[in-house]
């Protein structure tokens, strides 16, 4: 459920620090096509993946509730073109 604390980070070729501190990933969609692989990680300097998702159009994931414990980084790992949609709380 979307709830008043929801909130959207979208990312394509920049690293984004969507949150800080503990939070929930939502789900995950794309909005564009594309070979872009990007790893979500439960840190805010780390590089290991809690998991990885590929920017193809009209794929999601229905992570729901999937919790962080020391925040929500966003890194494009691979590939050059497409964008993901993260509703994060």
């Amino acid at each position: 459920m979307v709830g008043q604390t929801s909130q959207l980070a979208v990312i394509n070729s920049a690293t984004v620090q969507a949150k800080t501190g503990h939070g929930l990933v939502k789900s995950i969609y794309t909005t564009t096509s594309g070979d872009r692989v990007f790893s979500i990680i439960d840190n805010i300097t780390g590089t290991t993946a809690k998991f990885s998702f590929t920017a193809n159009a009209g794929n999601s994931a229905p992570i729901i509730n999937t919790p962080f414990k020391t925040g929500i980084r966003i890194v494009v790992a691979s590939g050059s073109t497409g964008e993901i949609v993260v509703l994060y709380e």
